[in-house]
């Protein structure tokens, strides 16, 4: 593929709103070995169970994720740990506005295998540290192949609130999927198409795979965490649907 179609196909990848509000958590330095943003919930519901937030490639400097967590927190009574894997370089936030950021440079260095490596790491220590005998993790886009690859463990983690993930191979990545999935869909992706989703969801079932497959009409790729204020609606209902999977998996 050219570097110009690459960039058409991935417009949405860079494309967003910043969220209007102040967020509630706090950062730690060091959980697990990485800096992590931490929201508690007014009432904890239960301290054996936790959400990891796996952040899309702006990483947590924008207001977005931790207000997303946030809500997590408050609405499922689970603590939730954004851990910050992008040592330093997350994708700017002027690539909203000015063109010629260099994703597929950005993809290198930030290698799926490199990454997923960090998701395990970090879920293993965040275990340890705080007796958790249970972790579901929630993804946007660039990290939904990781809750993909996590979900296809059978001991990793317990369930996998997926948005609009980017280049999640189907129907091969699907295949290997053994953990419950919610899957927030938008209306015009170009990467998880509408056939690429159906045929997701065929495989979840012929395999007898705990889904939910959620249609967001009218919505583009990345509108769940980076939506504009057209989008606000459809946000706050994926939103939802994300912490009603919360509560359904842990029966809360």
């Amino acid at each position: 593929m050219s570097s110009s179609s690459s960039s058409d196909a991935h417009k949405h990848c860079l494309s967003g709103s910043i969220h209007s509000g102040e967020p509630k958590g706090r950062f730690e330095e060091d959980i697990a070995g990485f800096r992590t943003y931490v929201a508690t919930p007014s009432v904890l519901a239960r301290k054996d169970k936790a959400i990891v937030y796996l952040a899309d490639l702006f990483g947590l400097d924008l207001p977005n994720p931790k207000l997303l967590s946030d809500a997590y927190a408050e609405e499922s009574g689970l603590t939730v740990y954004a851990p910050d894997f992008m040592e330093g370089n997350p994708v700017p936030t002027d690539a909203f506005t000015v063109g010629g950021f260099d994703l597929q440079g950005w993809f290198a260095s930030h290698s799926h295998e490199k990454v997923y490596g960090f998701c395990t790491e970090f879920i293993a220590g965040l275990k340890e540290k705080y007796k958790l005998t249970g972790v579901a993790v929630v993804s946007f886009c660039w990290s939904g192949w990781f809750a993909v690859e996590l979900a296809s463990r059978p001991d990793i983690i317990d369930g996998a609130a997926i948005a609009h993930p980017s280049r999640v191979k189907v129907p091969e990545q699907i295949e290997t999927i053994c953990k419950p999935t919610l899957w927030i869909c938008a209306e015009k992706d170009h990467d998880l198409t509408t056939v690429k989703r159906k045929t997701a969801q065929e495989v979840l079932e012929k395999n007898g795979v705990p889904n939910k497959f959620v249609d967001f009409p009218g919505t583009t790729h990345g509108f769940a965490v980076r939506g504009s204020d057209s989008d606000k609606e459809s946000r706050e209902k994926a939103k939802d649907e994300v912490v009603k999977f919360f509560r359904e998996l842990y029966h809360l």
